[in-house]
């Protein structure tokens, strides 16, 4: 299955890796870098395993940091919609959804 990201969640996704390097440093950094890795190789090994949150998208929690992987499942593609702060408003991204064919 292919992996397609929105162009603003590729954005979160460097925005939460500078920002971790930044705060902790290089190590902190690669360990945001590989449980967000881990994350999307277990999306991928079932990707209908989590429920449908809102607006089509389904949800995965990181386990370490406060982000979740916004994602939408679509025929031989998974279309990552967010890589979104847990503290931010809720569906902010809802928008996205529309762009998925």
């Amino acid at each position: 299955m292919r992996v397609v990201y929105h162009p603003e969640a590729r954005r979160e996704l460097l925005e939460a890796g500078l920002y971790y390097l930044a705060v902790g440093g290089s190590e902190l950094h690669r360990e945001f870098e590989a449980e967000y890795a881990a994350s999307l190789r277990r999306i991928l090994d079932d990707p209908l395993r989590w429920r449908v949150r809102g607006y089509a998208a389904r949800r995965y929690n990181l386990k370490r940091f406060p982000y979740y992987i916004s994602y939408v499942v679509r025929e031989d593609a998974l279309w990552i919609v967010a890589v979104a702060y847990g503290g931010r408003k809720p569906f902010y991204w809802k928008h996205r959804t529309e762009d998925i064919g």
